[in-house]
């Protein structure tokens, strides 16, 4: 199973790039820098935890994949299940 991320709550979570964007430049100088340094750090380590649980998964994908194109099962499941193993 793939285990799903949790968020903080001693922090915000931010819906969207403006937010984030918003947020970080009400700081000065080396204060952003050093937001979006972090930031940046903690967005590779998750598009890594993300693409580790893929990889563990593929086969399964794959074979969830090959159900779906058999049943009735909605384009939109078939397509995204593709793209997720594309990568």
């Amino acid at each position: 199973m793939i285990d799903k991320l949790q968020e903080n709550s001693m922090f915000a979570t931010f819906k969207t790039k403006e937010q984030v964007e918003n947020q970080i430049s009400a700081h000065c100088g080396e204060e952003q820098f050093l937001i979006w340094l972090g930031f940046f750090y903690a967005n590779n380590f998750i598009a890594h935890i993300m693409n580790e649980q893929i990889d563990e998964h593929r086969a399964e994908l794959e074979a969830l994949l090959e159900l779906a194109e058999t049943t009735t099962t909605s384009p939109k499941v078939i397509n995204a299940i593709q793209k997720i193993l594309e990568n």
